[in-house]
C-alpha cells in the first residue's frame, strides 16, 4: 500500500511537471520535448499524457489530423488566469475553426478581443514555420495593431472611433496609416468588404487578413486572423486567404449560437480533433 502512494504521489508530481510545462509554453509539444525539458523517460511520460489525455487535460494538436503532438486541453482553460470565464468558452467554440484556417493559410492563427479599448489576444495557433509571426498569448496592443485592430475600429461607434482619431494614431511601420482621412477611407472599405487587410503596417514583412465574429445581436466582438510573412502571402493570394478567414469567422459565429458543446465521459475522453470536425461541419 505504501509503495502505491508513492508511485501515485509521483506521478501527480510528474503530471502536474507537464501541465506547469506547458502552461509556460503555450505551444504545442511532443513527447520527445516534453520527456527531455522534464528529464523524463519516454515511456513514463507517455503514460502521463495518457492519463492527463483521458481527463481532457491535454489534447492531440488540431492543427495537423495525424499530429503526435500536444496541447493544452478544455479542462485546463478555466484555470488560465488571464482569461475571462466567457473567453473559456470562446476559445474552444473557436479552435476547430482555428485548426481549419491554419490548415488552410499556413500561417499564424490569432483570436482577439477589443477590452478597453486595447487589443488582447486570447488564443492562437502559431505557425510551426522557420519563418512566422510570433504572437504571445495574453499580449496587449494598441487599439490599430494590424489586421484585427483596423477590423475593430471599422465597427467602432463613430464617436469612439473619434475620440481616439483626436489623441493621434500610433504608428509602427512606414506603412503604419496614420492620417484620419485615410483611415477613414480604409474602415468604411473594410466594411464593404467583410474583412481588413494589413499589408507590413506593423510589422515589416507580414501580412495579415482578420476577419469579424458576431454575437446574437449583431455585434462585432473578436476578430480571426490569419498572419504570414509577405514572402509567403504574396498579394496573389489575398482573395483566397480573405475567404477562407471570412469563411471560418462565420463558422465560428454560427457555432457560438448553437447549444454548448457537452463533454463526453471521463471514461471516453475527448477526441478534440473528432469534436472539432463535427462541429465544424454543422456550423458551416
Amino acid at each position: 500500500m505504501k509503495r502505491r502512494t508513492v508511485s501515485t504521489v509521483g506521478s501527480l508530481n510528474k503530471g502536474m511537471a507537464i501541465l506547469s510545462l506547458m502552461l509556460e509554453s503555450n505551444e504545442a509539444m511532443g513527447l520527445k520535448d516534453i520527456s527531455g525539458r522534464l528529464g523524463l523517460d519516454k515511456s513514463t511520460a507517455h503514460r502521463i499524457l495518457g492519463i492527463l489525455s483521458k481527463w481532457s487535460f491535454v489534447v492531440r494538436d488540431i492543427r495537423d489530423k495525424n499530429s503526435k503532438a500536444y496541447t493544452l486541453g478544455p479542462r485546463v482553460q478555466p484555470l488560465l488566469d488571464w482569461r475571462k470565464e466567457q473567453w473559456g468558452t470562446l476559445c474552444w467554440t473557436a479552435r476547430p475553426f482555428m485548426g481549419r484556417l491554419y490548415r488552410l493559410a499556413g500561417g499564424t492563427v490569432t483570436l482577439r478581443v477589443m477590452d478597453n479599448l486595447q487589443l488582447l489576444t486570447i488564443e492562437k495557433i502559431e505557425s510551426n514555420e522557420f519563418l512566422k509571426v510570433s504572437v504571445p498569448v495574453g499580449v496587449r496592443h494598441p487599439y490599430n495593431y494590424g489586421s484585427s485592430g483596423k477590423l475593430f475600429l471599422a465597427h467602432l461607434p463613430e464617436e469612439t472611433l473619434e475620440s481616439l482619431l483626436r489623441r493621434g494614431i500610433p504608428r509602427y511601420t512606414p506603412k503604419t496609416i496614420t492620417s484620419p482621412q485615410v483611415l477613414r477611407r480604409e474602415l468604411a472599405k473594410i466594411r464593404k468588404d467583410g474583412y481588413a487587410f494589413s499589408n507590413g503596417e506593423t510589422v515589416e514583412g507580414a501580412r495579415g487578413v482578420a476577419a469579424p465574429v458576431y454575437d446574437t445581436t449583431g455585434k462585432v466582438v473578436v476578430a480571426l486572423a490569419v498572419s504570414l510573412p509577405s514572402v509567403r502571402f504574396p498579394l496573389s493570394r489575398l482573395n483566397k486567404i480573405a475567404g477562407q478567414t471570412v469563411s471560418c469567422a462565420k463558422g465560428i459565429t454560427r457555432a457560438l449560437r448553437l447549444s454548448p458543446p457537452s463533454w463526453p465521459s471521463t471514461e471516453e475522453g475527448i477526441d478534440q480533433g473528432a469534436f472539432g470536425r463535427r462541429v465544424v461541419e454543422n456550423a458551416l
